[in-house]
């Protein structure tokens, strides 16, 4: 059996032939590629902010070793250097208003050329602008402190969990 078409019916078929081929190498190839550029992309960018990170904490544990900090060590004892990191750090919470969970410092020290660092795990609740506040204010501080990590999760409220690990240096 033969089929006659007109030329507009033979344009249409055509057209509707060029339609399924775009659309179906549209579901095969290009959907998933493009997938895998944007997790690519994601990945690129947590790992270049990781790197950045490290490279900042590289610097200034550099300077740390050489000296020229702007920041002078005192010569402290452990406990004493804890209880002045202690007051700094509740002082800002309590300013910031935010909610305190805990702190508990670690048992080891880690010791960077002259200096020491004392670890201490903080947990608190805020908003993400006093959280953001916080770290500012871990700079402008007499002491030098070290956020070596820092996970944060959604709370209630529009507010931000933290669980931070702070090396206090003295």
């Amino acid at each position: 059996m033969k089929i006659k078409l007109s030329g507009r019916e033979l344009w249409l078929l055509i057209g509707t032939g060029a339609i399924v081929i775009f659309y179906v190498f549209f579901l095969m190839l290009f959907s998933p590629l493009s997938k895998e550029i944007d997790s690519s992309r994601q990945q690129f960018a947590s790992i270049n902010q990781d790197l950045r990170t490290a490279n900042a904490k590289a610097e200034l544990l550099k300077n740390l070793e050489e000296g020229t900090l702007d920041k002078p060590l005192m010569k402290k004892t452990r406990e004493e250097q804890m209880v002045e990191a202690l007051q700094h750090i509740s002082a800002i919470i309590t300013n910031l208003n935010l909610d305190l969970i805990s702190i508990r410092p670690h048992k080891e020290e880690i010791i960077v050329d002259q200096a020491k660092a004392i670890l201490f795990d903080v947990d608190f609740i805020g908003t993400y602008g006093n959280v953001f506040r916080f770290m500012q204010a871990l700079e402008k501080l007499p002491i030098l402190i070290l956020i070596d990590s820092a996970n944060l999760k959604r709370a209630d409220k529009g507010m931000v969990a933290v669980s931070a690990v702070l090396s206090i240096y003295y």
